[in-house]
């Protein structure tokens, strides 16, 4: 998008930042009115494409470095009272979220949309919280309603397995079909917060899917394990071994639609 829209950059910002995934100066500046007409024009013209009132926003992963060297964010902070860059982000997606709110669509965002000294993105926003669950309970604490999905349980393209064939990544560690099942989206000590973590999600980034079988084998069988962690009660969640039966049991039914498998547990 920086490529096609440069004056989403500031010239002077000399902060040279470097993304997770490799791409140096890759940011949007929220202190250039050119990046406030690029953002609402975007959303709203999404937010009129699709029917479900709900608008996510993103905000993962801001390089560290992002903003620091930059004369327009320290106008920015000086006329906001921010001090930070989490500040200064925590701002951004505030004014975003309002804006989103005014068209009628409710703002979601990663989890990392909660920093920042005002508190984050408001505007009864849905957090997405992905690194781990103690983000997200944080976020569910402060009134935050929450999606948990965190990586070493609900990320699909983790591989399965540590064998060396394995398809899938492994900075979140192995998530095995056990693992899928062997978490609570709402501690058990912390029953006030049911009301707040709205659901869990399964999540399958497709930068590992090089074909459609790929695909099948990273999601079933542990599509099941989310499922039943979004479904079951406490009381009637199987363990890992009452989950492996059951993938064995839903076989045919992946076999029926074509899909492959993987196996193992």
């Amino acid at each position: 998008m920086l490529q096609i829209h440069p004056e989403l950059r500031e010239t002077a910002d000399e902060s040279n930042e470097v993304s997770v995934h490799g791409y140096l100066n890759n940011t949007i500046n929220p202190a250039l009115p050119e990046a406030w007409a690029y953002m609402e024009a975007l959303a709203k013209e999404v937010s009129g494409i699709f029917p479900f009132a709900h608008l996510h926003l993103g905000c993962d992963e801001r390089p560290p470095a992002a903003w620091t060297k930059s004369p327009a964010i320290e106008k920015l902070k000086a006329e906001q009272g921010l001090e930070t860059a989490d500040d200064v982000q925590g701002w951004m997606m505030d004014k975003l979220g309002a804006y989103v709110s005014s068209l009628g669509v409710r703002p979601a965002a990663w989890e990392e949309a909660a920093k920042g000294a005002n508190g984050g993105i408001n505007n009864d926003a849905i957090l997405f919280s992905w690194t781990q669950q103690g983000p997200g309970l944080e976020a569910a604490r402060k009134g935050y309603s929450v999606v948990m999905t965190p990586a070493a349980h609900a990320y699909w393209d983790i591989a399965p397995s540590g064998e060396f064939n394995e398809i899938g990544l492994n900075w979140a560690g192995i998530t095995s079909l056990a693992d899928s099942v062997n978490w609570d989206p709402v501690p058990e000590n912390e029953p006030e917060l049911e009301g707040k973590i709205i659901g869990a999600q399964g999540c399958l980034w497709s930068e590992v899917v090089l074909r459609d079988a790929n695909m099948e084998s990273m999601m079933a069988p542990r599509i099941l394990g989310i499922s039943e962690i979004g479904w079951s009660t406490r009381a009637n969640k199987p363990d890992a071994e009452q989950i492996t039966q059951k993938a064995a049991c839903y076989s045919k039914l992946f076999a029926a639609i074509g899909w492959r498998q993987n196996v193992r547990d």
